[in-house]
């Protein structure tokens, strides 16, 4: 117990990264408890202010994230680019772990840098997640920080069931009564209108 109670206190020198953020890195679940356990903190960040929920998310760990979320991890922490864990899980793929995610009602809406979960899985063509969210009640009419709602996304990207299933969801709200395309709560420096025909739509995703 010294030991463990000496390695909670002993973040990495270069990056802070502490060994329950490794734990959840790795999905190292058993160690992940004892830590917490032992009074590590679940919130934890690196120096780039990822958390090991982040990371978890990241590395597709959803029995790493569940735990982390009964141990009231913060669910909408970001990374120095803006990004939740809900956002890198939509970007990965990670279904399971968007699913667990979901549960703790996350941010639905426009990021700091201009992106919303949803625009991410358009991307990068997760139609599964697509649909999680637009279920778990993301709004389909917000434009990202080029102008691009993730209809115009799917498109520009030539995914054509993302661009389906969204179309249909557009034309079902549309006889509802829905509204226009709305703006999000991007950058001052947004653009008004859509990038210009065959650039490349900058969902602001690294690592």
């Amino acid at each position: 117990m010294i030991t463990l109670l000496l390695l909670i206190a002993a973040p990495s020198q270069e990056d802070r990264a502490t060994p329950l953020f490794i734990a959840a890195q790795n999905g190292h679940s058993l160690v992940l408890k004892l830590l917490l356990a032992a009074g590590a903190s679940a919130d934890a960040a690196r120096n780039d202010g990822a958390t090991p929920l982040w990371i978890a998310a990241q590395m597709g760990h959803d029995h790493v994230v569940k735990i982390l979320l009964h141990n009231g991890a913060f669910i909408d922490a970001v990374r120095c680019d803006g990004a939740t864990a809900l956002f890198k899980a939509a970007h990965k793929g990670h279904s399971a772990v968007v699913h667990e995610l979901l549960k703790f009602r996350p941010n639905l809406g426009p990021l700091a840098n201009g992106e919303t979960a949803l625009h991410a899985a358009v991307m990068f063509g997760h139609l599964p997640i697509v649909k999680q969210l637009i279920a778990a009640g993301s709004d389909a009419t917000i434009a990202n920080q080029d102008g691009y709602t993730p209809l115009q996304l799917a498109r520009q990207q030539k995914l054509a069931s993302v661009h389906q299933y969204l179309k249909e969801r557009e034309q079902q709200q549309q006889h509802a009564g829905g509204g226009t395309p709305k703006r999000g709560a991007g950058p001052a420096t947004q653009s008004k209108t859509p990038a210009s025909k065959g650039a490349a739509p900058s969902v602001a995703i690294t690592g």
